[in-house]
């Protein structure tokens, strides 16, 4: 069975969101991923990979660019809901409320290190994750910005 692009982007994003939730031991009947809103947000950043390939004369995009148009759509999608509250710690809690944020910023960073190929990890401290989920959540972003952001990121290579 052929799939279309969009539709191995999402499932890929699936697969990572898997991975997301098994990595933060995040209690898997708190969340819940909703493969249409995923398979919405796939085909959005499709749209502005085609628009990047014809408007702007670009035959490939590079890694940055794959992960900020990625994160704009995850988080202006928001495909992960929270199903399930409780009396969790607070830091449990604050995961839970930006868990979109959060997974988008683990799609990026999983993005830039497989189509970088340096070898070398990338070292941001849980300050600068903190405050980049802010932004993501409260503030304005674009593809185009936050591209600019994962060119910076991926400097901070250890």
């Amino acid at each position: 069975m052929n799939r279309s692009r969009e539709e191995q982007t999402a499932l890929a994003l699936m697969r990572m969101y898997e991975q997301f939730i098994e990595h933060l031991e995040v209690l898997r009947s708190s969340v819940f991923v909703n493969p249409v809103v995923l398979l919405d947000a796939s085909k959005r950043y499709w749209r502005d990979v085609d628009r990047l390939h014809k408007f702007h004369d670009m035959p490939l995009i590079d890694c940055h660019k794959i992960a900020g148009y990625l994160t704009y759509w995850i988080v202006k999608f928001k495909p992960i809901s929270v199903v399930k509250v409780g009396a969790y710690t607070p830091s449990y809690n604050e995961l839970l409320l930006n868990m979109n944020e959060y997974f988008a910023f683990y799609v990026a960073i999983g993005r830039i290190y497989d189509l970088d190929k340096t070898g070398r990890k990338i070292a941001v401290s849980r300050d600068f994750v903190e405050s980049f989920v802010y932004t993501l959540k409260n503030r304005l972003t674009t593809g185009d910005n936050l591209t600019i952001i994962y060119q910076l990121i991926n400097g901070m290579r250890a």
